[in-house]
């Protein structure tokens, strides 16, 4: 039996050896005949012949799976599936309301610029020259209203706008440089924060004007301020109230939407009631949350006198510091008597405290103020995010890239075919959108949906004269697949060069070109990317890139390609005779492990016959 052992065992490793010193064959050959790896699995399904080779190849044969196994994983389905379900309601059962609630608004979400302008507890007040004349010039229109086609929006009365967070900053300066808040150690070291109705301001004040005594009333109504302390809930009330006529004109609280200074909420609305979501105080060290429903927040609030009964802070509960019991003094005519009654010096008024803004604020301060052309996101909706704003021009110019400036600052957008000017990247909010600088200013925000897709577009006409546009970027053209080889059944190299692709030519439109001016002006000096100059210099012509001539070798498809690589990933498993053969020495080793048992019962019958006759 020994020699018939050491046969079988070369046998296997015979087996191995072939299995292990195969040579790879040409991989078009393969891939014409099976994918890898199906020769070997199906070898593997014969029930010998498989078991053999998952000995060898060290893998353990698959049990079948008991009814514990079973149930555990339909369990583990079942409670997989079910939890999958429930999620996938319970997102699409969510209103746009609920999933307002499920957002998290933190002291992160916009910068702290939005703080400028706001009135430190403990500072040195007034902080600007006592001598400063009081008129402010205007460099950018402090938005009130905006005209849309025939009708004008009153846009102080539904959103933040750069001439309502003025005003307000201008009430927080005069109410710090009072002598009543200096006087009053009880108000020392508590926030300051201003409100100002939307109704106040009555229109747009437009670039370049110098206010003063005699013009300031066309602008903003006059009324003269109070000052209360109040708590984190009261603010809650008094914000929902204005917030209240936000969605209508026809509303009664239309108009009541407060300008703010110290002070930055989102709201949200549900079932079309706005309602505050979250408020944060201004600080030296940054922002502090404010306790909406509770009284732990205590606060100093400045505002329009008018507004107290609106509020409900006309009662004894609350005390108005700036108004003492004498706030009037009487003129007395030549006979004596009462002729006139005037305010007192001391009183604070609306107008006087921003026109006192150069005595009552610092000079750098002063200049941030009156620059913003945009609003710094003291309210915000709880969903306000970047957005892209449209423009439509007159179509003249098409297909190309304009250098817009928001809030002076430069930006790029593009000209479609149509004349339709797009602008992306705009934060929450609105802003001054210019084509030129100096030039015709648009408002634009994603509040009132004003210039913004999906809202009310603005016509722009004509693009100004030096309105800066730059041709439309040329495409990157696509990369070369590199050579690709591949071995024929005879053993040969086959080298494939692909066909280049040719670089796309930028389409020319026939009205990308403005009629040209007899004069031609160079680019701004402050532009030194900035390309032609509308209704100055016509655009440069662009010359058709020649397409490139066909490479005469034959060229791989996509599909083709794909299927080489996956091929020659193929030729260095197990090649096709290799399966073979070991099919065939396991057929071996099948015939002699039967032949061998027929030599093994023979001898024994024999011996029995032979024993027996004996």
């Amino acid at each position: 039996m020994k020699p018939i052992r050491s046969r079988l065992l070369s046998l296997v490793l015979a087996v191995c050896l072939v299995l292990a010193a195969a040579a790879p064959v040409s991989a078009q050959t393969v891939y014409a005949v099976q994918p890898a790896g199906s020769v070997l699995e199906t070898l593997m399904d014969v029930p010998i012949l498989g078991n053999i080779l998952r000995f060898f190849a060290g893998e353990d044969e698959q049990e079948p799976a008991t009814s514990e196994d079973a149930q555990t994983s339909e369990d583990a389905a079942t409670a997989e599936d079910a939890a999958t379900s429930e999620d996938a309601a319970t997102s699409e059962d969510a209103t746009p309301e609920d999933a307002d609630r499920t957002q998290s608004v933190t002291a992160e979400s916009w910068p702290d610029s939005w703080m400028i302008g706001a009135v430190s507890p403990k500072g040195k007040y007034p902080a600007g020259d006592l001598q400063a004349e009081r008129q402010l010039t205007v460099s950018s229109p402090l938005w009130a209203s905006v005209s849309v086609g025939n009708s004008a929006v009153q846009v102080s009365n539904r959103e933040e706008t750069n001439f309502g967070d003025l005003v307000a900053d201008a009430m927080s300066y005069a109410a710090a440089s009072s002598t009543v808040w200096q006087q009053n150690t009880e108000l020392y070291g508590l926030p300051l924060v201003s409100l100002v109705d939307g109704a106040s301001f009555l229109t747009t004040v437009p670039t370049g004007t110098t206010l003063d005594e005699s013009n300031l009333g066309e602008y903003l109504e006059d009324e003269t301020l109070s000052l209360v302390v109040i708590t984190g809930d009261k603010l809650n009330d008094i914000l929902n109230m204005a917030l209240a006529g936000t969605s209508s004109a026809q509303n009664e609280n239309y108009g009541a939407f407060f300008q703010v200074s110290g002070l930055r909420f989102t709201y949200q609305t549900t079932d079309g009631d706005f309602q505050v979501r979250e408020a944060w105080l201004a600080g030296e060290n940054g922002e502090t949350p404010v306790d909406l429903h509770g009284q732990t927040t205590r606060l100093a609030l400045v505002l329009p006198s008018d507004l107290l009964e609106a509020c409900g802070l006309d009662t004894e509960e609350y005390t108005d510091y700036f108004a003492p019991a004498d706030t009037q003094a009487a003129t007395l005519g030549e006979n004596g008597t009462e002729e006139t009654w005037q305010p007192a010096e001391d009183l604070l008024t609306l107008h006087g405290a921003l026109l006192d803004l150069p005595k009552t604020c610092d000079a750098g301060t002063l200049a941030l103020l009156l620059g913003r052309q945009g609003t710094s996101g003291r309210i915000l909706p709880v969903t306000a995010g970047n957005y892209t704003v449209t423009l439509q021009t007159d179509g003249k110019v098409t297909n190309c890239v304009v250098v817009v400036y928001v809030d002076g600052v430069q930006m790029r957008g593009t000209l479609d075919g149509n004349g339709l000017l797009t602008i992306q990247g705009l934060s929450a909010g609105s802003h001054t959108i210019r084509l030129a600088e100096g030039g015709t200013a648009w408002y634009v925000s994603s509040v009132t949906a004003l210039g913004s897709q999906g809202g009310v577009q603005i016509s722009v006409g004509a693009l100004p004269e030096g309105t800066v546009t730059e041709p439309l970027p040329t495409p990157t053209p696509a990369p070369t697949a590199p050579p690709t080889q591949t071995v024929t059944a005879e053993g040969e190299t086959e080298t494939d060069t692909p066909t280049p692709t040719p670089t796309p030519t930028p389409a020319v439109s026939q009205t990308a070109t403005p009629t040209p001016a007899p004069a031609r002006t160079a680019a701004p000096v402050d532009d030194p990317t900035a390309g032609t100059i509308i209704g100055v210099t016509p655009a440069p012509t662009v010359t058709p890139t020649p397409t490139p001539s066909a490479t005469p070798e034959a060229t791989l498809s996509p599909e083709e390609q794909q299927k080489a690589e996956e091929a020659q990933e193929m030729s260095s498993r197990l090649p096709l005779y290799v399966g073979i053969g070991v099919l065939a020495a396991g057929a071996a080793v099948v015939a002699f492990v039967l032949i061998r048992r027929r030599m093994e019962e023979k001898p024994r019958s024999r011996r029995k016959y032979k024993s027996k006759r004996r």
